[in-house]
């Protein structure tokens, strides 16, 4: 690359990329913004000012401020994009894999990050998005089809041994405790929240929420102790009669 005399406009040299595009040799960094909140205003604005001066290099990383660096990259930016060479960087977990067919930005849209706006789903932490299956649909007069999980695992034969039991249920809609981190408790009323499911030589405990999740009371936190703790006597109170 060549470097070339400084902008007439700006008093910024340029170097040339093989392209022939020129592009400053001095640039702005980001690393260690978007960290303070109170200082975002001023840091938005010290961008604007360094484009303004002939910085249109921007360096950022996902990585800085856990992405919060780029997002504010974005707001100092608006309107202002066909002016501007970005430099980012991808975290290696992040990267394209080899013959995989996708592109970085396809492959962080679909990880959540717990950062965002508004309009970006609210995921739970700790628990990745996962989609509602369809539910079979039938008329009023029909039976419901049959899902591919219930052809699979049909209980008519399973044997007993090895059918998922439900240990513990909600209870009736009129006898749930209503508080402030329940709205709909009749869509749960009567349904699992703790489901037992031999596999193999073990055990799969399946509970309807994150019983540590900081949301829960302790009085959850026994249910999974009891399961470490009786991890070898998962099947007391199971009927194993074929009958």
């Amino acid at each position: 690359m060549t470097v070339q005399p400084a902008n007439s406009a700006h008093g910024v040299r340029t170097t040339r990329l093989p392209s022939g595009e020129a592009i400053p040799s001095l640039g702005q960094g980001t690393w260690g913004m978007a960290e303070d909140a109170r200082r975002r205003k001023e840091e938005v604005a010290a961008l604007r000012l360094g484009i303004d001066l002939g910085m249109t290099l921007i360096d950022t990383a996902e990585m800085y401020a856990d992405g919060g660096a780029e997002v504010l990259v974005g707001e100092a930016i608006a309107g202002r994009r066909d002016e501007l060479f970005l430099v980012s960087k991808v975290l290696p977990e992040n990267a394209t894999k080899p013959g995989d067919g996708r592109g970085v930005r396809a492959q962080r849209e679909q990880r959540a990050t717990g950062r965002g706006t508004p309009d970006d789903p609210d995921t739970v932490q700790g628990r990745p998005p996962a989609e509602i299956p369809e539910p079979p649909k039938a008329e009023v007069w029909e039976a419901l089809p049959l899902t591919d999980e219930q052809r699979r695992n049909n209980v008519e034969i399973i044997p007993p041994d090895q059918r998922p039991r439900v240990v513990l249920r909600y209870a009736d809609s009129g006898d749930l405790f209503v508080s402030g981190l329940l709205d709909g408790g009749d869509e749960i009323a009567q349904h699992p929240a703790v489901i037992d499911s031999p596999l193999g030589r073990g055990h799969v405990v399946l509970f309807s929420t994150n019983p540590f999740w900081r949301g829960q009371t302790k009085g959850s936190y026994f249910l999974v102790f009891n399961a470490i703790l009786n991890f070898d006597n998962l099947n007391a109170g199971r009927k194993l009669d074929e009958k």
